[in-house]
């Protein structure tokens, strides 16, 4: 496979129509680059395995995968005030 621009894939393809969106987009954006990117091709597929992310990104799948925990883990911290105003 050849390496991807992760951002550009995703939020060009994105409408940015909501407060929420806007929210999220903006705390994506605030990720690493590695981070945003691993983040980025992990969730715009049901189905990419994190082996093909890593392919994708030419780096380690433990790489990828630990890369991807961070970003998790960072935007659940920065979204954390978002999730509780839609509860």
């Amino acid at each position: 496979m050849e390496p991807v621009d992760a951002e550009t894939q995703v939020f060009a393809a994105q409408p940015a129509d909501s407060e929420v969106h806007l929210e999220i987009e903006a705390a994506v954006r605030a990720l690493p680059e590695g981070q945003r990117d691993v983040f980025i091709l992990k969730t715009d597929s049901t189905t990419r395995t994190m082996s093909e992310v890593a392919e994708c990104l030419e780096i380690p799948e433990s790489t990828a995968a630990s890369r991807y925990r961070h970003a998790v883990e960072s935007l659940r911290q920065r979204l954390k005030d978002l999730q509780e105003e839609l509860r």
